[in-house]
């Protein structure tokens, strides 16, 4: 099974630039001809709260004729700890009008792919522990066969066991309790964005995968880790039990 991973579009309804590049993504899509997409969030350019970039980005999704998932990100719902208090409510409910569920569990031939909306993770809100009890049912579902794990924020920057707490990556504690999660319940990919650039990390048998912008917006890469950023996608074939790929950069 083909899956194609996509990140932090940032669409607006009113950038030339932003069109040209998902204009890119598109022909990608359709040379591969995915059987899925996987989006991990910012779909919109800066503004929350702006709901004509929210229906541009929702058409432009669907125009690309492939099944997608998506997951929501701080530009989609807003930020949580420690940037804000927590996402927003009216938010959540319109991405989820919009682009379906934010938080799903699909099979995927041997794999299960999970998708879970980690903004409302370590944020004390109500949604936190709603969000923590439904993605231990799905990965207790998923298992014991392997499982690939979808969200916005990386779990960590440069390991997992790292505390430090900082916007570009989840809130420490639930960082700790995630990773705990994947590791009982036979993770073995997390693919991720929010960073704007291109990563692979293996820790504990799991691959985490920073896919890049599809955008314009090179300014998130963390240096010196990335020094050369790149728009692109990341393409990921699932044969039997095991996950290969290979990230696509968009000229």
């Amino acid at each position: 099974m083909r899956v194609l991973h996509l990140s932090d579009p940032h669409l607006r309804h009113d950038d030339p630039a932003s069109a040209a590049r998902w204009l890119r993504l598109a022909a990608v899509v359709a040379e591969l001809a995915p059987d899925l997409i996987v989006n991990t969030g910012d779909i919109v350019r800066d503004d929350p709260g702006d709901a004509a970039d929210h229906a541009f980005a929702a058409q432009a999704l669907r125009a690309l004729g492939v099944e997608v998932l998506s997951v929501p990100g701080n530009h989609d719902v807003g930020d949580g700890p420690p940037s804000a208090p927590a996402p927003d409510r009216d938010l959540i409910a319109r991405f989820r009008a919009l682009h379906g569920p934010e938080h799903w569990l699909r099979p995927a031939g041997d794999w299960h792919l999970v998708g879970v909306n980690a903004m409302v993770l370590g944020t004390g809100m109500a949604e936190d522990a709603e969000e923590w009890a439904w993605l231990e049912a799905a990965l207790a579902a998923a298992a014991p066969g392997p499982t690939a794990l979808f969200l916005h924020k990386p779990p960590f920057l440069i390991s997992p066991h790292e505390d430090t707490a900082i916007s570009a990556a989840m809130p420490p504690a639930a960082r700790v309790r995630l990773w705990d999660l994947a590791r009982r319940h036979g993770v073995r990919l997390i693919g991720c964005g929010h960073r704007h650039e291109y990563r692979a990390v293996l820790h504990d048998g799991i691959l985490t995968v920073w896919a890049p912008t599809t955008s314009a917006l090179l300014d998130e890469a963390t240096a010196p880790l990335e020094p050369r950023p790149f728009a692109g996608v990341v393409d990921y074939a699932f044969i039997g039990g095991t996950v290969v790929h290979r990230c696509i950069p968009l000229a």
